[in-house]
């Protein structure tokens, strides 16, 4: 299946977005519970944000994936797999600042790998000059 530039574009837009979401939910969330003084409990309610963040994420992913070369492939993985598996161990009671580095990693490693994407298979150069 090809898509089409559009689809390509749309497909690094969502990624950026939800990647660049997570990463502000991530740092901002932790930030206003110390200071209002509430407790870190993930709830269903953080649960489900996160979630559907990853899943977001995974969608922009897979849409660009079909036409991007083995390097972006690998790094969109790659990046994806830090993110993904830091929630996973934040979620069953290994939260560490550690983790949290390489959640913050993967997401910066997503919006960044997609930004490359983005201009080198959808940005016609008569674009970049505007």
């Amino acid at each position: 299946m090809h898509l089409k530039t559009k689809d390509l574009k749309i497909g690094d837009l969502l990624g950026i977005t939800s990647s660049t979401l997570c990463l502000v939910h991530c740092l901002a969330v932790p930030i206003l519970l110390g200071v209002s003084g509430l407790n870190h409990n993930h709830g269903i309610d953080y649960w489900l944000f996160d979630i559907s963040l990853i899943l977001l994420s995974f969608i922009g992913l897979k849409m660009v994936c079909s036409t991007s070369s083995k390097r972006i492939k690998l790094a969109l993985f790659g990046f994806f797999g830090l993110l993904v598996s830091s929630q996973l161990f934040g979620y069953f009671s290994v939260h560490s600042l550690e983790w949290a580095c390489i959640g913050y990693l993967g997401s910066l490693g997503l919006i960044s790998t997609h930004f490359i994407h983005l201009k080198s298979c959808c940005i016609k150069p008569r674009e970049l000059k505007n």
